[in-house]
């Protein structure tokens, strides 16, 4: 069995870190902020991890991260997403991301 180490976190394997967001995610209620640390800084690498998702961020900085509700507000459907220095948003999926950080980049991250 592979762990994985992301941040100052472990976890068992890959399907054990899609978990653990899943779960973080399904506590929250949409627009909320994340204000825990450790998930904060597992975020910031998994975004880091993505390619396109940094060019996109340019010279912005990422001054928050928040829970957000998909356009229908099905709470099943909710998505991370960075609060930016310039106050737009960058959403990122958590499943893509991870599999970018084990090495398995999206289409978009090989471009």
């Amino acid at each position: 069995m592979i762990s994985i180490s992301i941040a100052n976190s472990s976890f068992r394997n890959k399907t054990g870190l899609k978990e653990y967001l899943s779960d973080e995610l399904q506590a929250r209620n949409g627009l909320d902020v994340i204000d825990d640390a450790e998930l904060a800084s597992v975020l910031i690498a998994l975004f880091m991890s993505r390619a396109h998702k940094v060019a996109e961020l340019g010279e912005r900085t990422i001054v928050q991260w928040e829970v957000k509700p998909n356009q229908n507000g099905v709470k099943e459907h909710q998505c991370f997403a960075a609060l930016l220095s310039d106050s737009s948003r960058i959403h990122m999926s958590y499943h893509k991301a991870v599999d970018a950080y084990c090495g398995e980049p999206s289409a978009e991250d090989r471009q």
